[in-house]
């Protein structure tokens, strides 16, 4: 287990909450599925399941044993869909995912075997932070949790509805950026909880051109803030695999300059990352609200 986790019975606390609003009895036999792949969640899984006065157990322990049943689960979805598609939804009764998103497939498994399903958000270091009740609608942020979401390139606070990056505070008052693209649902008015609309995909770090060059998301950040007549940009590029000839990136720009412009776009952008780009310039407004200012198109 990470430190971070060790270090905070919070995280245990929030997991513990999860598996309260998720519909987790106090006693009973838990199967915990996170394993190695996901060692944080594992062994925090594990201390919450014991605190709300379960009992955990592995998938080796529960395949070796002749008498133990566990009508509980918490683990990644797709390891919940492996115990569906082979029977063991007879005897499950809830279950609590993490480790990545709930494609429609294992929902539909899920309510075919009458499994209660609700999922978590979670970080590697902070833990559980916000939890989906039988995976309707949003994710109800955890007690105690403070969180923004803000603009995957830099500092700004986005607004509830706009799409970018998940911002947890710690403990000591700083921040952790979780790459995790979501939304603050919009509400009918102020006096309702902030909830999140869910996982939307990640805050790309790098995109990798060729076996020589690649751009980071402050490469675009850095054309937005030093050119006055750009309100803001995206970069579309094509990962190579190989040492093949590098196909140009887009680089999309809304403004409302001319066409004398690109020039002074195209010297920006090969002076910091050493290829040059093409210049797609858009009219204000014109960008999709996705929080994404790197986008890997299909080669």
């Amino acid at each position: 287990m990470s430190d971070a986790i060790k270090a905070s019975p919070e995280a245990i606390s929030r997991f513990g909450e999860a598996l309260k609003l998720a519909g987790f009895p106090t006693s009973g036999l838990v199967l915990n599925a996170f394993g190695p792949a996901y060692a944080d969640l594992d062994a925090l899984a594990n201390a919450a399941i014991e605190a709300h006065g379960c009992t955990s157990i592995g998938p080796r322990a529960l395949l070796e044993s002749e008498d133990q049943i566990a009508t509980h689960f918490v683990g990644p979805p797709d390891r919940l869909f492996v115990l569906l598609d082979a029977g063991y939804g007879a005897v499950l009764e809830t279950a609590l995912l993490a480790g990545g998103p709930i494609f429609p497939i294992v929902r539909q498994a899920s309510q075919t075997h009458a499994v209660m399903v609700s999922d978590v958000m979670s970080d590697p270091a902070l833990g559980p932070y916000a939890v989906r009740k039988d995976g309707q609608g949003s994710f109800v942020l955890l007690d105690g949790v403070d969180m923004q979401v803000m603009r995957p390139t830099g500092d700004t606070a986005l607004a509830d509805g706009m799409v970018g990056e998940v911002v947890l505070e710690t403990a000591d008052g700083g921040q952790m950026r979780t790459g995790v693209l979501s939304a603050i649902d919009q509400v009918p008015h102020s006096g309702q909880d902030r909830k999140l609309v869910g996982w939307m995909g990640l805050a790309t770090e790098t995109i990798r051109l060729d076996e020589d060059h690649s751009v980071s998301k402050g490469d675009v950040e850095a054309i937005i803030a030093t050119h006055e007549d750009v309100l803001d940009a995206r970069l579309i590029a094509c990962e190579q695999q190989a040492a093949e000839e590098t196909q140009s990136p887009i680089l999309q720009v809304e403004t409302e300059a001319g066409d004398w412009i690109d020039g002074d776009l195209k010297r920006a952008f090969e002076e910091r990352t050493g290829v040059e780009p093409r210049i797609e310039r858009l009219l204000p407004g014109q960008l999709p609200n996705t929080g994404r200012v790197l986008v890997r198109a299909a080669a």
